[in-house]
């Protein structure tokens, strides 16, 4: 503990304790009861008799971006018809993180191997959250005889990290 006069006149005299926090495990701000705590602090004087005081102390802990995001689902399909025109959308993909506060909590949606005919795009969605969307790169002019095809495509998040 350090103890430092902050500011001393005739009438008041002040003191600061600086006291470094200490806890014996890593926080997990995750966790809905380690986001904050309330802490009761108490000041007592040796006087006679002594005379104490007590104040809260609330500390917040900051949201790291030290999880993974993870997709809404492990497999996504879709199927197309093959005069689907370039740029169209053909599936959303969505994905969360734990992290939700902290900073540097981005995503950024892409395939994880090039594709000759599909690109993603990290697209807004209606309530103000990224999706990735797979869309058509370049479509294969007299494939298939006017047949459907569908695509299972791997896609790849990174959170900003």
């Amino acid at each position: 503990m350090l103890m430092q006069c902050m500011e001393h006149d005739k009438a008041i005299r002040r003191l600061s304790l600086e006291c470094p926090l200490e806890y014996w495990r890593a926080l997990d701000r995750e966790l809905p009861s380690e986001r904050e705590f309330v802490i009761e602090v108490h000041a007592t004087d040796h006087g006679t008799p002594p005379r104490e005081g007590a104040a809260n102390v609330t500390v917040k802990v900051l949201d790291k971006n030290d999880n993974a995001p993870s997709f809404e689902r492990s497999h996504y399909e879709a199927v197309v018809d093959e005069t689907i025109a370039v740029g169209s959308a053909v599936i959303s993909v969505s994905a969360t993180d734990p992290d939700d506060e902290a900073i540097d909590n981005l995503f950024t949606y892409t395939l994880a191997d090039d594709s000759k005919y599909f690109y993603m795009t990290t697209d807004r969605d209606s309530s103000e959250s990224y999706v990735g969307v797979l869309r058509v790169k370049q479509v294969e002019q007299g494939a298939n005889n006017g047949k459907l095809f569908y695509s299972s495509q791997t896609n790849q998040l990174e959170d900003g990290v």
